[in-house]
């Protein structure tokens, strides 16, 4: 298993740069691919879109909010699901839409869970764990309730 992912990987690598190359060539004159830590703050739209990099959407946020059809259709044809839009893939060759969509696709990750969602669940799950032990406790007869407790 190790040598096929050692024999795979050249491939692997050269397909990811020419994904990179098509999305320089047709999309980061106005989006970026980055995933950004999920407690940043959304950027305001501004009317420069087109005018430079990040100036439209971050693909790498927006991908994981669409499936792969959806995204392939505007790499297809944007201007039909938008019209009006400054998005231009008509240069793009197929093998191109498929290595900017497998490019997009190895820049964005799960989500990671906030630390405040993260700890309140944990929270939640002790308080759980500690109520299930005082009810085996209550029900095992070797094991009186101590005086003064409930």
């Amino acid at each position: 298993m190790t040598l096929l992912l050692l024999l795979l990987a050249p491939g692997l690598a050269s397909a990811q740069a020419g994904g990179q190359t098509a999305f320089r060539k047709a999309c980061a004159r106005c989006h970026i691919a980055r995933v950004d830590a999920p407690e940043t703050k959304a950027r305001p739209r501004s009317n420069l879109v087109g005018r430079y990099a990040g100036a439209g959407p971050n693909l790498g946020e927006l991908l994981p909010k669409r499936n792969l059809s959806q995204v392939r259709t505007w790499i297809d044809a944007p201007y039909k699901v938008k019209p009006g839009t400054g998005c231009d893939t008509r240069l793009l060759a197929e093998a191109d839409k498929d290595r900017v969509i497998s490019f997009l696709v190895s820049r964005t990750q799960p989500p990671t869970k906030r630390r405040d969602v993260a700890a309140r669940q944990e929270l939640e799950k002790g308080i759980a764990e500690r109520r299930e032990q005082q009810a085996r406790r209550k029900q095992d007869p070797k094991n009186p309730p101590k005086q003064g407790s409930k």
